[in-house]
């Protein structure tokens, strides 16, 4: 996914990420010093909602700011298999645990 890396690069180089909605859209603005350094547009909902979800107030700043930053591999891991499951078709009630049986025509 292009916006993950996109994410990860903005990650390098600020101190704040605001999360703005626009439309469809969800608008991550990287701030340095007050200052915009960069801005990635999320269009695919099930990254803005995690996104969302991690941050408080549309803003991560400070400690869990720098948190997100050390985690942003297991976060984008997390992402990438809600997309494909999602892909998938998969039930949410699916548990691998419990066997499934096929109809054979």
């Amino acid at each position: 996914m292009e916006e993950l890396y996109n994410l990860s690069v903005g990650l390098l180089n600020s101190s704040t990420l605001l999360l703005r909605r626009q439309g469809h859209l969800l608008e991550c603005l990287f701030l340095r010093e007050g200052l915009v350094c960069h801005v990635v547009p999320v269009k695919c909902q099930i990254l803005a909602a995690a996104l969302l979800q991690e941050s408080v107030a549309g803003v991560l700043e400070g400690a869990a700011y720098t948190a997100f930053k050390f985690r942003f591999e297991q976060f984008s891991l997390r992402v990438k298999a809600r997309r494909l499951y999602g892909e998938l078709c998969m039930p949410p009630f699916y548990s691998p645990r419990e066997p499934q049986t096929l109809a054979v025509a």
